[in-house]
């Protein structure tokens, strides 16, 4: 009954069918284990019944007028510059708060994306990519290099320069930023949104691909799959009004 009620406390929280199925797994094992070892008699979770969680839901790119507020608001705080720069580089969210100046090569207009920050609890700590592409050479814009502080030391992180915030410091900073500029849309919404603008830039998917550290093309694949339907749409939407159009003409 506790492990059942952990569970559907996991799924009430709006966690996914799958992270719900990962804990169950994670459970059944560790009694596993215990049952194998003798110090239980049963493993209490094989009759466990199924918890009805959300499935997976899709992620779409930030509005337009989000990304105009982005844009708008780029230069007003250490928060601002880095919600421009995940909206047009295309980082995550944990991969901004850990970038250095180090990172950085003024000269070429590129960041060097290797690192990314975490957090123990509320501690954080700097770990290196999950995966192999998320080690990669992101051009950078000259918008970015224009709002960027220049000659500052190495070390010092980009957005947090007094130093890594603790996890509740940075929703904090990230609420009150939304708040203040009415942004809705969230750190994994605007690497969406780099990717439309990387699609309307006209940015090859393979090449788009390694910019945003996908290590699949079928993601971006997806990406731009899901902006052509748009576009489809919109053209559909104005043949469809220039038709009514023409046969109002022809009463």
């Amino acid at each position: 009954q506790d492990v059942y009620l952990f569970l559907n406390r996991l799924a009430i929280q709006g966690r996914s069918r799958k992270t719900v199925n990962n804990y169950r797994g994670v459970i059944r094992g560790i009694f596993d284990n215990a049952f194998l070892k003798k110090e239980i008699s049963v493993n209490p979770t094989n009759n466990l019944p199924q918890i009805e969680a959300k499935g997976k839901v899709k992620r779409r790119a930030a509005g337009s007028s989000d990304i105009q507020l982005v844009i708008q608001h780029r230069n007003d705080s250490d928060i601002a510059r880095m919600f421009f720069v995940m909206a047009f580089a295309g980082l995550r969210r944990g991969e901004a708060v850990g970038l250095q100046y180090k990172h950085i090569d003024f000269e070429k207009k590129q960041i060097h994306v290797c690192q990314s920050c975490s957090w123990d609890g509320t501690k954080p700590f700097i770990k290196p990519p999950k995966t192999e592409a998320g080690d990669r050479i992101v051009d950078l814009i000259d918008a970015i290099i224009e709002i960027l502080p220049k000659d500052r030391p190495p070390e010092e992180y980009v957005f947090f320069p007094a130093g890594l915030p603790p996890r509740r410091i940075l929703e904090g900073d990230l609420n009150r930023y939304r708040k203040a500029t009415g942004i809705t849309a969230t750190a994994h919404q605007l690497r969406h949104s780099y990717a439309t603008f990387g699609h309307g830039a006209g940015v090859d998917a393979k090449d788009m691909q390694h910019q945003i550290g996908h290590s699949s093309i079928v993601i971006t694949q997806d990406i731009y799959t899901e902006i052509e339907e748009g576009i489809h749409k919109n053209i559909r939407d104005d043949l469809n009004a220039h038709y009514e159009e023409l046969k109002k003409k022809t009463k």
